[in-house]
């Protein structure tokens, strides 16, 4: 072989060297382009999950507190009727034995 073919073939090589170095910085490039761009997308959605879950937790406490208040004056509502009630048939338990007391008194 000749000196210029051999000078030639080691240029190629130096010139296939660079390609491939350049097209490793490349790839290294955009693996940490796609690396730094998977990152803030998981970011973003763990800062949109957390407002989300702060929403929805919101919401749960807000219905909790409406059942809870609803659930509050229907017992309430239960509680004065069963004591009005109470009331009427005591007044009449009272009123039978009052009868009955003075049945057994004049029966004497």
């Amino acid at each position: 072989m000749s000196i210029d073919a051999i000078s030639q073939v080691r240029a190629a090589e130096r010139e296939a060297e660079e390609i491939v170095r350049e097209a490793s910085e490349q790839a290294r490039a955009k693996v940490a382009l796609a690396e730094n761009s998977g990152r803030r997308a998981l970011s973003e959605a763990e800062q949109t999950a957390a407002v989300e879950a702060a929403k929805v937790a919101e919401a749960s406490r807000k219905e909790i507190a409406r059942k809870a208040e609803e659930t509050r004056k229907a017992v309430a509502a239960r509680e004065k009727q069963v004591k009005d009630t109470a009331k009427v048939k005591w007044g009449m338990a009272l009123t039978l034995a009052v009868e009955k007391a003075v049945k057994s008194v004049g029966n004497l």
